[in-house]
């Protein structure tokens, strides 16, 4: 998350356990592999869940997206 950008929020992908930030004008970006997609809204309720706890971390602290995308991580799916 750059400094100048609102927090949207972040979403997991259902398959890949890979989380996505979500960005202006249904852009995701896979934080990583850095890859940045459009989705319809009902395309993303499809492919994504919403954790929660995740969201209210990094909205809290906003470099975590920083060590989300520096290391590669993707979340565990049993993590809501």
């Amino acid at each position: 998350m750059s400094n100048n950008k609102e927090f949207l929020g972040l979403v997991k992908g259902k398959k890949n356990s890979e989380i996505y930030e979500v960005l202006e004008d249904d852009m995701y970006k896979n934080l990583s592999r850095g890859r940045l997609g459009r989705l319809k809204v009902e395309d993303a309720k499809k492919l994504f869940v919403i954790p929660v706890t995740l969201n209210l971390f990094a909205q809290k602290n906003p470099l975590i997206l920083k060590l989300i995308e520096n290391l590669n991580l993707s979340i565990d799916s049993s993590v809501d």
